[in-house]
């Protein structure tokens, strides 16, 4: 019709097969890479985490990784050494020193580390999580039953971890700080062991010893393995279970698999893990430390002190404190003192530190002074300096307890560093960091008095009591 537009349909020709195929195939691709390139899923710890100066670092990818690529790629500011370790597409940076106490730890695992198809991470990830304070783990009696305790020495306030009607005898921290394993059982006798994650958990039995007597435990650097002393029980002529034919085993946890270490017809107690894996304990049959390559082989060191000896940092000497005859009696100087002010009328046996060099069986006498008692060594992290407690037994120095001394690894320059004559001194451990010592001190004078456990700098400076009636303490790595 005239004044009217036509219109005009054009038909829209669709894509040939050809490029539907080439857009379908990119798409497949795109996602395919998108899939195959290494994503990290989950770090740790992170700020929402209570991190310990010993806490690892842990990465969780969506793919399998070339581990070389991503250890070259992974970063920590303060940089410390460690050992990484791999459980499927997990890996875990253990450190061997301590993350800095309340210091912000930077980590970053740059862009570019390659899974092991190729693939590389496309964007570097960053986070950061800061060590608590120092803390401590400690036990308290809880009427017939314990309680288990954390302290912050930041803060002082206690708060409790676990209160049960069982009686805990020992306890261990998990070199990572996130757990402990405790030796628990009825005051009849008799003894489990029980997992406390620190995160709040209940606790969970790891190891029903059907009752026989578990303790001691003692966790491995990499958490995996408790060693631990398990003895029969017999009922003396007095009722009392008493222990019998100790052996030391060793329950991993990831597989159940509980194995005993020691020989069968010997009696051995208090394991004690070394810094390079080794397993030391103590064999009343031989009267040596034992210590145990589990790949093969051990090593006897002749021990009479009845204790296992305390490893150095590098894992090169045992320190214990060996038992020895005096040549002479120390006298009671005031006949008109009470027994506890006066040593006793002849003191035949002494004690002093004796450092083993593993390797060779190699002794030295750290202690050097003629007539002294010297007990509980600790070393400190450095490995430059033990800790001991101390008491002269001649009639002009002699003391009713122990006081607080520290020395250097070769025996040099020994030092006293607490000087209350009617306490004795025990349980000496170093923190961490190697900025202070932990003690627990009781009234050689007043049993009736309850233990106290103190805090002191290296240096000797600023004692400071934290807790009264608390025993047994740990520092929390």
């Amino acid at each position: 019709m005239p004044g009217q537009s036509k219109l005009t349909f054009h038909r829209r020709r669709s894509p040939s097969p050809l490029v539907l195929g080439l857009i379908g195939f990119g798409v497949a691709l795109c996602a395919v890479a998108l899939v195959a390139t290494p994503r990290v899923l989950a770090v740790q710890p992170d700020r929402s985490q209570e991190a310990s100066s010993y806490s690892p670092v842990v990465i969780t990818f969506s793919t399998a990784m070339d581990r070389a690529s991503v250890e070259s790629h992974l970063h920590t500011d303060p940089e410390v050494g460690g050992l990484d370790e791999w459980e499927g597409r997990t890996m875990r940076f253990l450190p061997s020193q301590p993350w800095p106490v309340g210091r912000a730890v930077e980590v970053t695992l740059q862009a570019g580390a390659r899974a092991q198809n190729g693939l590389p991470l496309v964007l570097s990830v960053r986070w950061s999580f800061t060590p608590a304070s120092l803390r401590i783990v400690y036990l308290a009696r809880n009427g017939a039953g314990s309680q288990l305790l954390l302290l912050p020495l930041q803060t002082g306030s206690s708060r409790t971890l676990l209160q049960t009607g069982l009686l805990i005898h020992e306890f261990a921290a998990s070199p990572t700080g996130d757990f402990v394993v405790y030796s628990a059982g009825p005051a009849s006798g008799g003894s489990d062991l029980y997992q406390l994650d620190l995160n709040g958990s209940s606790p969970v039995r790891i190891l029903d010893c059907q009752g026989e007597e578990c303790r001691y435990p003692a966790i491995s650097r990499d958490g995996t393995q408790i060693a631990y002393q398990r003895a029969h029980l017999s009922q003396s002529a007095g009722g009392i279970p008493t222990a019998e034919n100790a052996r030391v085993w060793i329950l991993n946890e990831a597989t159940g698999e509980d194995t005993a270490v020691s020989e069968f017809d010997h009696d051995a107690r208090t394991p004690a893990w070394g810094p390079q894996g080794w397993l030391a304990y103590y064999d009343q049959t031989s009267a040596a430390t034992v210590v145990v390559d589990l790949r093969g082989g051990r090593t006897y060191v002749p021990d009479s002190s009845g204790s296992v000896g305390n490893w150095s940092p590098d894992g090169k000497y045992l320190i214990f404190p060996e038992i020895q005859l005096a040549q002479a009696t120390a006298q009671a100087t005031d006949a008109s003192a009470s027994p506890a002010e006066t040593p006793p009328a002849a003191s035949l046996f002494y004690s002093h530190l004796i450092r083993v060099t593993v390797a060779t069986n190699e002794m030295e006498d750290l202690s050097k002074s003629p007539i002294v008692e010297d007990a509980s060594p600790a070393l400190s992290p450095d490995g430059k300096r033990i800790a001991f407690a101390r008491k002269y037994l001649d009639p002009l120095h002699w003391t009713p307890g122990r006081q607080l001394w520290v020395m250097g690894i070769d025996g040099a320059d020994p030092e006293p560093f607490t000087n209350a004559p009617d306490y004795n001194i025990s349980s000496i451990l170093w923190s961490p960091d190697g900025s202070s010592l932990l003690f627990v001190r009781f009234d050689e004078t007043d049993p009736s008095q309850p233990p106290e456990i103190w805090t002191i700098q290296a240096n000797g400076q600023s004692p400071r009591r934290l807790v009264v009636g608390g025993y047994l303490p740990q520092w929390l790595p």
